[in-house]
């Protein structure tokens, strides 16, 4: 899956990127991510997705499903990096 990134802000820890078209979604979307820090030294991500302003009414459930995708590739490069401990039990 290609997604193209559009915009990128190292202050606010944001980026924003769209989605091509495909079987469940006429138009893509365009889907933002930005990352919070925690008092407890822990970090927060958000995906937050959005239908492509053009008259799609329906995308049964794409949205939800790249923002899926999203946080397992995340999850895959942070253990690559040793930021996150080994996946447990995990079948992949």
């Amino acid at each position: 899956m290609k997604w193209n990134v559009t915009h990128s802000d190292k202050d606010t820890f944001t980026i924003s990127w769209k989605t091509g078209a495909n079987m469940r979604t006429n138009k893509g979307f365009e889907m933002s991510a930005v990352c919070m820090d925690l008092p407890n030294g822990r970090t927060k991500v958000q995906v937050h997705p959005q239908k492509r302003p053009s008259g799609q009414l329906l995308s049964w459930g794409e949205g939800g499903r790249i923002a899926t995708t999203f946080f397992e590739e995340l999850e895959k490069r942070l253990r690559e990096m040793e930021l996150l401990p080994p996946a447990s039990g995990k079948a992949k």
